[in-house]
């Protein structure tokens, strides 16, 4: 049970959260100026054979080399040696190759590749040269795993092809299933055509869009509600799932109150703790993350915790509570590889115990995979591998545990406008590092400007050498003490070089567009839902002709209601103006 709500209000930022019993579970953070490569398919040229790495580097567009290891190139591009055996030495240079992203670009590391495919779809994941012909989601039960495994012996998958049931898909029957399949083994062949047929490098397939992504991986049929904050991001996701979901439909909504989306459902709050070092426990404890280049280290401090009749059980209840919060932090920073939890040191065996498997049982929900150790007797440390599953510019820690620089600026953006909603204000001096002031200057000018021009407020940005990048001081003029003062002009700080920050990315459409689903997924209602359906269809048209109609109207309120405002605050500053050019005189 949960709800997948969607900001698009700003062009230059899509956040999706996902949030179960008021609490925030995924957050999902998209920005027009960052492309996603991974999942991307490429034809790829062989630049490097590197025997000691027992890889090559191959480059597969726009002067980018990715890092191809042996083992992630299938058979077909090796011959055999006199033994028999496949030899990655009959490799040679210029050789090409179809690859696909596996891992994105992260820092100064190139992306790693794989020759081994997958097309992930509605249902199914497709890998047309997979060893393993098919697999179920972990998060089927025994009977549901037996029932799939029928339905796909039904489908009779060619020998080599290998087919995985995502969570999405398990309780489908044949006919939907049978559906997302041709669906992908279809576009799977065009994929293969278009390899054959362009020149190399050339991307052949690009992964779907953020906002496809999310809802393909994340929509349940559980899910409550899905609500969306724009009538054109309305308009896209109801065609998406008229295609591939038509049963979830009807729980779309169109977020229309002047309340930002997040802060209606109280969010806002929860998204900024994954900015800070320490997070709170509810008890008064607090767990600190710090992020290396090699692992994840989590302390557990008691702070002001006081609850439990002794030492003992008041370390219980902290750590209990500390599992609860930091597998929720894990999921909404995407921290992977090895991370080392140190918990307040417990003396009774059974709490350890009682500790690692309320970490399992919390953790097994989390997409990613995880491996988890059991707590050491001697320095109580639980150490778990877990996978990434973002890239580096969708993730909000980097990997020197500060907050992304385009995270960390839309988030004093949405300050800025909070406070830019009090009519009485008329200045707002944001005070921030020289990194952040000029970033702010040079790529968020289009949202200050939208937030001046309709809130009729002056927007300050001071870039100050002595801030480290995560401290800020906002200061608001209200219009009775009104100062003087312009806020700083973009040229001051042209200087500044922000190219490496912001690369030019791949920009060359893709061989083949992403249109998998040709026609609707198969419908299951019989002839006496389609009776019913008919007679009512009158009523269900003068429905939707009512709602766009009340969806208009309160449209045209708040269009009115915001001129209002805008007037009464101009009205304001001339009384106020007339008033102090009196008491001049």
């Amino acid at each position: 049970m949960g709800m997948i709500l969607i900001n698009t209000r700003w062009p230059e930022e899509l956040r999706i959260a996902t949030i179960a019993q008021n609490k925030l579970i995924d957050i999902e953070i998209d920005y027009a100026n960052n492309d996603r490569l991974k999942g991307n398919i490429y034809n790829a040229r062989i630049l490097k054979i590197e025997t000691s790495l027992n890889a090559v580097f191959v480059d597969y567009g726009e002067n980018r080399n990715g890092f191809l290891p042996f083992k992630e190139i299938n058979s077909d591009y090796l011959k055999r040696n006199e033994e028999g055996k496949y030899d990655p030495s009959s490799l040679s240079i210029g050789q090409t190759l179809l690859v696909q992203v596996e891992k994105d670009e992260r820092g100064e590391k190139g992306a790693a590749l794989t020759t081994y495919l997958s097309v992930a779809g509605t249902y199914l994941v497709y890998m047309p040269y997979s060893n393993k012909s098919t697999a179920i989601s972990k998060q089927a039960d025994q009977k549901e795993r037996s029932e799939m495994k029928q339905i796909l012996s039904d489908l009779n998958i060619p020998e080599g092809v290998g087919v995985i049931v995502r969570t999405a898909g398990i309780g489908k029957n044949f006919n939907d299933i049978q559906w997302d399949y041709q669906a992908l083994e279809n576009h799977w062949k065009h994929v293969k055509e278009a390899s054959e047929n362009h020149p190399t490098p050339f991307l052949i397939h690009q992964e779907s869009d953020t906002l496809t992504r999310v809802l393909r991986d994340n929509l349940k049929q559980e899910t409550e509600k899905i609500i969306i904050d724009s009538q054109e991001g309305f308009d896209g996701v109801k065609r998406f799932l008229n295609i591939a979901r038509p049963g979830l439909t009807d729980k779309l909504e169109l977020h229309e109150d002047a309340k930002p989306l997040f802060d209606a459902h109280g969010i806002e709050d929860q998204i900024k703790t994954i900015f800070n070092r320490q997070v709170k426990l509810p008890s008064g404890g607090a767990i600190i993350i710090d992020t290396t280049e090699a692992l994840t280290a989590i302390d557990v401090n008691s702070a002001k915790s006081t609850k439990g009749d002794d030492i003992e059980s008041t370390a219980l209840h902290t750590n209990m509570e500390a599992i609860d919060v930091l597998s929720t932090q894990l999921r909404l920073r995407d921290i992977g590889g090895i991370v080392v939890i140190d918990f307040i040191d417990m003396l009774d065996k059974k709490n350890r115990i009682k500790v690692e498997e309320h970490a399992k049982k919390k953790l097994y929900c989390d997409r990613a995979k995880i491996k988890i150790e059991s707590i050491s007797p001697l320095t109580g440390c639980l150490s778990l591998l877990r996978q990434r599953l973002k890239s580096s510019n969708h993730t909000v820690m980097t990997v020197k545990s500060e907050c992304q620089l385009e995270n960390y600026c839309f988030l004093l953006m949405r300050i800025v406008e909070s406070t830019a909603a009090d009519s009485l204000t008329t200045i707002i001096q944001l005070q921030t590092s020289v990194n952040v002031g000029t970033y702010l200057l040079n790529e968020c000018r289009d949202i200050i400007q939208r937030i001046q021009n309709e809130y009729q407020t002056d927007i300050q940005i001071i870039p100050n050498s002595n801030f480290d990048m995560e401290k800020h001081e906002l200061k608001v003029v209200k219009s009775a003490n009104r100062i003087q003062g312009h806020s700083y002009e973009q040229k001051q700080m042209a200087n500044v070089d922000l190219e490496s920050r912001n690369r030019k990315r791949y920009q060359q459409p893709a061989a083949v567009q992403r249109d998998l689903y040709k026609k609707p997924a198969p419908s299951e209602s019989g002839l006496v839902s389609r009776l019913f359906k008919n007679l009512f269809k009158k009523d269900d048209e003068k429905k939707d002709a009512d709602k766009k109609q009340h969806h208009a109207r309160k449209h045209n309120q708040h269009k009115n209601h915001s001129r209002n405002r805008n007037m009464q605050n101009r009205r304001r500053k001339q009384n106020y103006n007339k008033q102090r050019t009196q008491t001049e005189k």
